[in-house]
């Protein structure tokens, strides 16, 4: 293929942009005076020049330290052209701010403007202006988080005063629970309202918690994720009640957790029965809920919680049973502790295709590699392998729940630092960020402690757990860590 003169001197020019050119002038007298002498074998005699015309083979505005290129066109006596670009004499009025170097390589130097032209013998050329700004300095971000759980409001009005309190403070982004145990704060076709939205399970409360919180925060230019409880099924020592949509845990009985001798998990007066992760219904529904979620809100994210199995002796539900049963047919070696990890994974697959931003609030502590006594850890307990999805950007942020203090000296049994570190390793290797979920039951010092720290370690920021309890220090948090005011990342 022929190339063509200007192509050829496009390319020698982005040669000359790429590296410094030889004996670089940047600090000698007169660096904006390239001179080239002219020789006994140059054809171009200046009395043949009638004119000479510059312009920008690149942008006219640069940043400091950025390059860009001109070219000269001289026309002769006789009308013809000819090209000077490498003959000319190029020089700047302001050579601080733009000099030119050789064949019209144009260095930008500092803010300001330059008017830059060429000479053949007695010819100038026109004037261009270039103009060169500051480069500019990234924008500070740090998602500021708190959430605010379903027990903190009963009211339209308490929303208000419970988001001013949070916007006041400089925080900037509330996760708001939207699903406790299978029913909803919000308006849905898949499961029914929450009782304490009016005191019955399924009842219309009139209102919508989430359209409302939705409304108020963005109206304050606040982000608002979406918080789901994924696996807690109910809590109560009877079922629900007939409502419409039913009740899954009474529509299908069938889905709880089931002991080592297949028992289902038992009603509890406190904390939670569990859908079985290893029953593909179950995470069928749930992506299902998670789905209207997304779609029917104008949301900034999704976050899961309790995305785990209960415990080390769950899931062997028949479902479950059957599921293993199949997958060692095509995988012989399979653990069953390896199973139940991949159920809560291929869950974590499908709400990442089905969500505009997703993160998980993962274990304290994913494994065990200090030695420290007496600790639970999410990947062998809790069959939640949150390394992986970070790792491999299953997930677009890891939130792990980081709920004790720094110890001194560092990384001593349960240290926030050692802990934070461990979990930002691997979501960095997969390019999610990370939230660092700090304990708001702390005192006020050691949460201020571990914010700072947050910031030192490049965390994308924390998430206070929870609004009751920090929100009557939030003035001091304010005024001692939070002085200004700081968008999210975007997502």
């Amino acid at each position: 293929m022929k190339t063509s003169p200007m192509f050829a001197f496009f390319l020698s020019v982005l040669a000359a942009c790429s590296s410094d050119p030889p004996n670089d002038p940047i600090d000698k007298p007169d660096a904006g005076m390239i001179a080239n002498p002219e020789d006994a074998s140059d054809p171009i005699e200046p009395l043949e020049l009638a004119s000479i015309e510059i312009r920008f083979l690149g942008p006219s505005t640069l940043a400091v330290n950025a390059t860009t290129a001109l070219e000269a066109i001289g026309t002769r006596t006789d009308g013809s052209e000819i090209d000077l670009t490498s003959a000319a004499t190029w020089s700047s009025d302001q050579v601080a701010i733009a000099e030119v170097l050789a064949g019209g390589v144009v260095r930008a130097k500092a803010a300001g403007t330059a008017s830059l032209k060429a000479t053949r013998g007695a010819i100038e050329s026109n004037l261009l202006q270039i103009t060169v700004e500051e480069t500019p300095t990234p924008e500070r971000t740090e998602l500021r988080g708190v959430w605010v759980t379903r027990w903190s409001y009963s009211s339209v009005a308490d929303l208000e005063a419970l988001i001013t309190d949070i916007d006041e403070a400089n925080l900037n982004t509330i996760f708001f629970q939207v699903r406790g145990n299978g029913d909803a704060y919000y308006r849905s076709t898949l499961e029914p309202w929450a009782s304490r939205l009016t005191g019955t399970l399924g009842e219309d409360p009139g209102w919508d918690p989430l359209a409302e919180v939705i409304r108020i925060a963005h109206a304050k230019n606040m982000k608002v994720h979406a918080w789901v409880n994924t696996f807690p099924a109910w809590s109560g020592t009877t079922l629900p009640i007939e409502t419409t949509p039913r009740h899954p845990i009474r529509a299908h009985p069938e889905w709880l957790c089931a002991d080592e001798n297949g028992t289902p998990m038992p009603p509890a007066s406190s904390g939670y029965q569990f859908f079985s992760p290893g029953n593909a219904e179950v995470r069928a529904h749930i992506a299902n809920v998670v789905g209207e979620l997304d779609t029917n809100y104008e949301l900034d994210g999704i976050h899961m919680d309790f995305i785990r199995y209960p415990g080390p002796n769950y899931c062997h539900d028949a479902a479950s049973e059957a599921a293993y049963t199949a997958a060692l047919a095509a995988n012989p070696g399979l653990s069953y502790d390896d199973f139940e990890r991949d159920n809560v994974t291929l869950l974590v697959t499908e709400l990442k295709a089905r969500t505009r931003f997703l993160s998980v609030a993962s274990w304290g502590i994913y494994q065990n590699k200090w030695g420290w006594s007496s600790v639970s850890q999410g990947h062998t307990d809790f069959m939640q392998d949150a390394h992986l999805w970070g790792s491999e950007g299953l997930v677009d942020a890891l939130c792990p729940m980081i709920y004790w203090a720094t110890t001194e000296p560092r990384g001593g049994r349960l240290d926030f630092q050692t802990l934070l570190d461990d979990h930002k390793a691997a979501a960095d290797r997969g390019g999610a960020m990370t939230f660092a979920g700090i304990n708001a039951e702390l005192d006020l010092a050691e949460i201020e402690k571990e914010i700072l720290y947050s910031r030192t370690a490049s965390a994308a920021g924390f998430v206070l757990f929870d609004y009751t309890l920090i929100r009557d220090r939030l003035e001091t948090l304010k005024n001692d860590v939070l002085s200004e005011r700081v968008p999210p990342p975007k997502h």
